[in-house]
């Protein structure tokens, strides 16, 4: 099977570079227990960890690679 280009982006010469900037609505900032969220404060980022536990070293690890890539 053999597909047609598309006459909108087959000459890409011709289009115009795309805003990629993301813009944020304005919300009001509400506090989850001591984080405020919403209202122009920074995005927070949580995750958890699949290490057992009692692995004592192995869960060191994994909150410092999550800490390193900006988790809270």
């Amino acid at each position: 099977m053999q597909t047609l280009p598309n006459p909108a982006t087959s000459n890409v010469t011709n289009r115009q570079s795309t805003d990629t900037t993301i813009h944020r609505r304005q919300t009001r900032p509400v506090k989850v227990g001591n984080v405020t969220i919403g209202g122009g404060y920074p995005v927070v980022v949580q995750s958890m960890i699949n290490e057992d536990t009692l692995d004592i070293d192995g869960s060191v690890a994994a909150i410092r690679r999550l800490h390193e890539i900006g988790c809270e």
